[in-house]
């Protein structure tokens, strides 16, 4: 690629982070990862933390080979997931560590939030699915424990956030993460100052909320020199993962606003689609959907499901049982097996959860609502993919419903993707045609926010359209309709049952 600029991506997840490099001719971008490292939470007898050390630790390595592989790097930022957090003290030094967002102690603060702020009103002010993972939980345990982050902490800072403040020195609080916190009003795009004084939280905590393509300023001096890099500048991206992906998608700027939704397909399935303004209906909140923040002042409206987990969980148990059972062998049983035979409800809680034998979970709740048990790898894996796009059909619906509609294009990305039946079952269930890509959505929305800020596009429209144009994407044309109106009739009667 010639005349090229060159940015760096520290893309980060609950399992595993990864340094890309991104170089784009300003008509395409493309992204080549040159670093990869482990990461997991660390449980202990009272908790579930994250090793932020060795995180920090692997994002160094990645800066160092992001540099070897492109000395005139212009910038860099770094996305995570959402809901963690760690807090800073007077002397700049981290407090405890921190906690993951499946700590038993988010749970158990739920009521003591909601003693102070009924559900309905945390919703409209905040306008985020009331989930407990959310930061503001573990935040009022914290407070009514009167833990040492507590007491010492002066500054909150969410896991990117944390990152960023060990590169840079600079302490910053960056809007699309913070939203997962359920403590910003979505509306004015800050803190909701009144609701942090009546959860009893130090307002002082909170530094004002930074959109992203914001400059926190470069690489603190001494890390650069431990690093042996130059004082490189970094921006902060959309540091929510799923922001990023989000800003990401390939999405034409000839589409019209509101003809498409998304679904990124992973481990979780989040179903979303983009609105100019928070929505905070009861209907929205029925449907169990919920708005986090979205680059150049949009919203995501979304809803989290379980998606590949089942099958993910299954194989495990089939790899104990069965020896090397690789994801060929799945795909191809599964289609081998007899179409719409049985189903299972994903959002039960059984399947959301970590059990000993997930294919005898799926064998039990067909006996019990009176279904042909799965006698094979191949009837089990078959079920679980039906069901789950029988429950996005449903999503799907919703998004129509609420977004105003009517919806044309789905944009699903992730690492389900890779399973061209799925995509095309997706496609026939809903009606819609699929575009399938990238699999890095949020690597790619992390490059493009900087590549924003950095003037080689203009809008965010811009940034899509280079998305568009820069990826192999698959079209998946509906079809085959009648026989998934048929069976999803059949669906409904074993989940509502």
């Amino acid at each position: 690629m010639t005349n090229h600029r060159s940015f760096g991506v520290l893309d980060i997840g609950a399992s595993g982070g990864r340094a890309l490099l991104a170089r784009s001719d300003a008509v395409t971008v493309d992204l080549r990862e040159v670093h990869r490292f482990a990461n997991g939470p660390v449980a202990v007898t009272e908790g579930s933390y994250w090793n932020v050390l060795s995180i920090w630790q692997g994002m160094c390595e990645g800066i160092q080979r992001l540099h070897a592989a492109a000395p005139d790097l212009e910038s860099i930022a770094v996305d995570t997931w959402g809901c963690d957090f760690g807090f800073i003290d007077r002397d700049g030094r981290l407090v405890g560590n921190p906690h993951t967002y499946r700590d038993p102690s988010r749970r158990a603060a739920m009521k003591s939030v909601h003693d102070v702020i009924s559900e309905d009103e945390l919703f409209e002010r905040a306008g985020t699915p009331l989930d407990s993972i959310m930061s503001v939980y573990q935040l009022k345990a914290m407070v009514d424990g009167d833990s040492l982050e507590a007491r010492s902490g002066v500054q909150f800072l969410m896991m990117p956030d944390l990152l960023v403040y060990f590169l840079t020195g600079k302490r910053v609080n960056e809007f699309t993460n913070a939203t997962m916190s359920l403590l910003v009003d979505q509306k004015s795009r800050q803190w909701d100052r009144d609701l942090i004084d009546r959860l009893g939280l130090s307002g002082e905590w909170f530094a004002d909320l930074h959109e992203p393509g914001s400059i926190v300023g470069t690489i603190d001096e001494g890390v650069a020199a431990a690093l042996g890099v130059p004082e490189i500048p970094v921006v902060l991206p959309a540091s929510h993962d799923t922001a990023s992906a989000v800003a990401g998608l390939p999405v034409r700027s000839s589409s019209a606003d509101g003809s498409w939704a998304f679904i990124s397909l992973g481990t979780w399935a989040v179903c979303g689609f983009e609105s100019f303004t928070p929505l905070v209906t009861p209907d929205v909140r029925e449907a169990g959907f919920g708005n986090e923040g979205g680059v150049a002042g949009t919203t995501i409206v979304v809803r989290n499901l379980v998606g590949l987990w089942i099958i993910q969980e299954c194989r495990k148990v089939w790899q104990r049982e069965l020896d090397d059972v690789p994801w060929e062998r799945v795909l191809a049983e599964s289609d081998a097996s007899p179409a719409f035979a049985r189903f299972i409800d994903i959002d039960d809680p059984r399947f959301g959860g970590v059990v000993p034998d997930m294919p005898q979970e799926i064998r039990t709740y067909c006996a019990e609502t009176g279904q042909p048990l799965p006698d094979s790898l191949g009837d089990v894996a078959r079920c679980v993919y039906e069901s789950l796009v029988m429950k996005l059909r449903e999503r799907v619906a919703d998004m129509a419903r609420l977004s105003g509609g009517p919806l044309e294009t789905l944009h699903v990305v992730g690492g389900g993707i890779q399973n061209e039946q799925l995509c095309q079952w997706i496609a026939d269930a809903t009606g819609l045609t699929v575009v399938a890509g990238p699999v890095e959505t949020t690597s790619v929305g992390n490059a493009l926010v900087q590549m924003r800020a950095a003037g080689v596009v203009e809008t965010l429209a811009d940034a899509r359209n280079m998305s568009n144009s820069s990826f192999d994407l698959t079209h998946y044309t509906p079809s085959n309709g009648e026989a998934w109106d048929a069976a999803y009739a059949a669906y409904r009667g074993v989940v509502s049952a």
